[in-house]
């Protein structure tokens, strides 16, 4: 009965070393690494240019600080600002039509005590 169990070697998944092909590659690690210097000063430069700073709001989570923190923030930034300008331009366009048409089907008048009253019909 065991005969009928057995299993072909070959038939079992064998593991792969998976990180051994880019062992000269930019994605490397430590162990695999052709250059452990080069690494090692790469390492120190994000060390000390990568820090976390204060909050700026107070109580709040630490944000990037550093030479290369301060880059990557004002960098993420100018991406940021791309898709919000196109934001602005049609939220400011959608608040004039809204505003104009309040303002058409509205009205205003002075109460006995001079404040402005205003109803939207």
């Amino acid at each position: 009965m065991l005969s009928a169990l057995t299993i072909s070697a070959n038939a079992i998944p064998q593991p792969r070393n998976r990180l051994s092909f880019r062992a000269d590659g930019p994605a490397t690690i430590t162990q695999l690494d052709t250059s452990p210097a080069s690494r090692a000063e790469e390492v120190a430069a994000n060390r000390a240019g990568y820090l976390y700073a204060p909050s700026l709001m107070g109580e709040a989570s630490f944000h990037l600080g550093g030479t290369l923190g301060v880059a990557r923030i004002e960098s993420d930034l100018e991406s940021w600002l791309v898709d919000r300008n196109i934001v602005n331009a049609s939220l400011n366009a959608d608040v004039g039509v809204a505003s104009a048409a309040i303002n058409a089907v509205s009205i205003t008048v002075l109460s006995r005590d001079g404040c402005l009253l205003t109803w939207w019909i």
